[in-house]
């Protein structure tokens, strides 16, 4: 049988996996892939990394297992809702 989303147990928070704590800084750029090449090949390319330098986790701050980390930042100003 089928639960619809209204019927659906509620979503539990549990505590963060923090293997993300002080991992290695992001790349400057990444390759994306922006077509293709006649012979069937993916054409890549370069482009600056988009992704927020810090960490984006919601409960960064309340999180026992990421206090000390070098990524938990509250100024970032790719960081609002």
């Amino acid at each position: 049988m089928h639960t619809s989303p209204a019927q659906a147990a509620p979503a539990v928070r549990l505590p963060m996996n923090v293997k993300c704590f002080d991992r290695a800084p992001y790349k400057d750029t990444v390759e994306v892939q922006s077509g293709w090449h006649p012979d069937g090949r993916r054409l890549m390319v370069t482009i600056p990394n988009p992704m927020s330098k810090s960490c984006r986790y919601d409960l960064k701050l309340e999180e026992p297992g990421c206090q000390g980390c070098r990524w938990q930042r509250e100024d970032d100003p790719r960081d609002v809702a």
